[in-house]
């Protein structure tokens, strides 16, 4: 007879767990809200039972209404908006646990920003800006998801890594002609750069009475100056007496 063989089978029904996270800790009304560039973790483990552990063999994923698929660990989402996220692992011996999901909000747009001008500007529609000495610049930004975390400036950078400072207070420039470097940031780090340029100072500015017109006219960067004046027809010679004049600029992308 043959000898006896003698085994032991150690059964596992105890299912993975997972937990989500990612590296981002703002929210909008409840819901996470991260960046296409912020990693989303799912951290799988499974349980010792009885000195029975088959492991973690995959984590499985959806995306609103995409079929489940495997993912190595980490995901990003590189399409903005909300999002629902359901996700679970399997064990080495078949168990599954059960599905969990979260939502999640995509943010990708920088702040929007807006440069006022105290008194009047002159804008013209190439994008020239003329202010009289003395003029107060002011900024302010919003961002209706994440949240704004920087608004900043720097005025005649001697470099593209010259530094930018924390705008407090509204500020005034010397005469002459500059370039003025605005960054705005959101708490995702969403980040929006625009350059006004040329902005001459000079010590007045021609006499006319406020015209209510669009200065249209597109910055070097593509930004498009939009006035909050309705349009009107004529657009007038580079700074003469009827060039359109606005207290602010929206400075969005084109």
């Amino acid at each position: 007879l043959e000898e006896v063989k003698v085994f032991t089978v150690r059964v596992d029904s105890q299912p993975p767990s997972t937990v989500f996270s990612a590296q981002s800790t703002v929210y909008s009304s409840g819901v996470l809200v991260v960046s296409s560039s912020t990693p989303m973790v799912f951290a799988s483990s499974d349980p010792m039972v009885g000195l029975v552990s088959s492991g973690v063999g995959s984590t499985f994923v959806q995306i609103d209404t995409a079929p489940f698929s495997a993912v190595p660990g980490t995901l990003l989402l590189a399409q903005e908006g909300p999002h629902s996220v359901q996700f679970y692992s399997r064990d080495n011996a078949g168990n599954s646990e059960v599905v969990q999901s979260t939502l999640v909000i995509v943010d990708m747009t920088p702040p929007a920003m807006t440069v006022t001008f105290s008194p009047e500007a002159m804008i013209l529609p190439s994008g020239n800006v003329f202010i009289a000495t003395g003029t107060l610049i002011g900024l302010s930004a919003t961002d209706a998801v994440a949240g704004l975390s920087a608004l900043e400036y720097r005025v005649d950078a001697s470099s593209a890594a010259a530094p930018f400072q924390g705008f407090a207070s509204p500020f005034t420039l010397p005469g002459g002609t500059h370039v003025l470097d605005l960054r705005s940031r959101d708490a995702v780090g969403n980040v929006r750069v625009t350059t006004i340029a040329p902005l001459t100072v000079q010590g007045a500015l021609p006499d006319s009475s406020p015209i209510p017109e669009s200065p249209g006219g597109t910055l070097p960067d593509g930004t498009i100056l939009t006035s909050s004046n309705p349009p009107a027809t004529s657009t007038g010679p580079a700074i003469s007496p009827d060039a359109p004049r606005v207290s602010s600029i929206a400075l969005t992308p084109s």
